[in-house]
């Protein structure tokens, strides 16, 4: 614990709901850090800003600069709604946003290289929700400006795979650990099959036709989920908040619960043992059979824990979480974090808001939370109760 105490008297206070930890590394940085992300090996990538341009900057797990990249030349990107995904062996890194002048979602994505390998005359360029498969070999989409889907899964050359079964929309990768699976929709005899496929064997793992009281049943955006054997999956926008449980090896539905809040995400704790479902100011947590455990609502409800944008929420085991990539603009602090902890019967254990991007990462090395302030950028490693 001596690592809380030393930060706190350097004035970078440390969300007691965090918990106790270790400091892995820190260092100076006076770049303007807008959003993180970790791979496997704990190589720690940053999105920073300067009045020049944005970089991504990768360090190792000891802090050493790796490489930067830098290939944002003639755009100018809205700062808070950016994000930064690496592949998780780091070849592959996405950076995925919105352009200011052009009022278009505008992505890039490096290889090893450090070269912005995306070209801009391709409609990924331009695509929503563009997503990077865990081994970085594939890239799906949901939406191209007017179009609600682009239904077709790319290579890491930007050509179209092909796709020898009927129609394919709605897909979302939903793998881990370098393994690419993806959950979309296709065309069936009559309607519409929920399926599930691995690359690049294309193996289909199931498909099975949608009823009519099962036509909510699409992948969309940040409202699916999936840990080992469970698939978890929300309603889209606009047609209710059920969670919904669904065996991954056969699609059969498992378990529904309902959800008292218009919810936009649903994550997994890191041993998948919980689930979260969040949305607006609040959230709700369930075990993995469905059963609700708890409900958090922020007190101040008319400043959300999810703004809109793209919002990072890490779920630990040990019952802590961290909810980060809230920019506020109305707000006179602007970016904030919220550390959540809960006790034994789920009742609240604390939360605790920290007024600069705080975001969280469960890795086979452990448990991690990133930050910046002050100029100073710290890397910590979470301790178990």
């Amino acid at each position: 614990m001596l690592a809380l105490f030393v930060l706190v008297a350097m004035g970078l206070e440390i969300p007691p709901a965090l918990g106790a930890f270790e400091e892995v590394f820190s260092l100076e940085f006076d770049r303007m850090v807008i959003d993180f992300d970790m791979d496997e090996e704990s190589r720690l990538y940053f999105l920073t800003e300067t009045e020049e341009s944005l970089f991504v900057t990768v360090l190792d797990a000891e802090g050493q600069v790796v490489r930067e990249l830098s290939a944002f030349k003639g755009q100018t990107p809205k700062p808070f709604v950016l994000q930064v995904i690496a592949s998780d062996n780091g070849q592959t890194v996405l950076v995925r946003g919105e352009d200011t002048e052009l009022e278009t979602p505008i992505n890039w994505v490096f290889d090893e290289s450090g070269e912005d390998i995306l070209p801009f005359d391709h409609l990924l360029k331009y695509a929503e929700w563009l997503q990077l498969s865990p081994s970085g070999n594939y890239f799906t989409a949901q939406g191209y400006r007017a179009l609600s889907t682009i239904g077709q899964i790319y290579d890491i050359e930007f050509n179209e795979v092909e796709w020898p079964r009927r129609a394919f929309y709605q897909g979302l990768f939903v793998g881990a650990d370098g393994e690419d699976i993806v959950l979309f929709t296709e065309a069936d005899t009559g309607g519409t099959a929920l399926a599930m496929a691995k690359l690049p064997s294309q193996e289909i793992i199931f498909s099975r036709p949608l009823g009519i009281w099962e036509a909510h049943m699409l992948p969309h955006r940040g409202r699916v989920a999936m840990h080992n054997d469970l698939l978890v999956m929300m309603r889209p926008p606009g047609r209710g908040s059920d969670v919904i449980g669904i065996d991954a090896k056969t699609g059969r539905v498992l378990w529904q619960a309902e959800c008292l809040m218009n919810a936009s995400g649903v994550s997994f704790s890191d041993d998948g043992s919980y689930i979260a479902v969040f949305g607006g100011p609040s959230i709700m947590i369930f075990n993995n059979i469905g059963d609700e455990l708890a409900f958090f609502q922020n007190e101040n409800s008319d400043i959300p824990l999810f703004a809109p944008g793209i919002p990072n929420f890490t779920f630990f085991e040990d019952r802590r979480a961290i909810v980060t990539k809230l920019y506020i603009p109305e707000h006179r602090y602007g970016m904030r974090s919220v550390v959540l902890g809960f006790d034994d019967e789920w009742g609240s254990g604390g939360s605790s808001t920290a007024f600069f991007n705080f975001e969280g990462f469960s890795r086979d090395a452990g448990r991690f939370a990133a930050f910046h302030k002050d100029g100073i950028l710290r890397l910590l490693k979470l301790i178990s109760d």
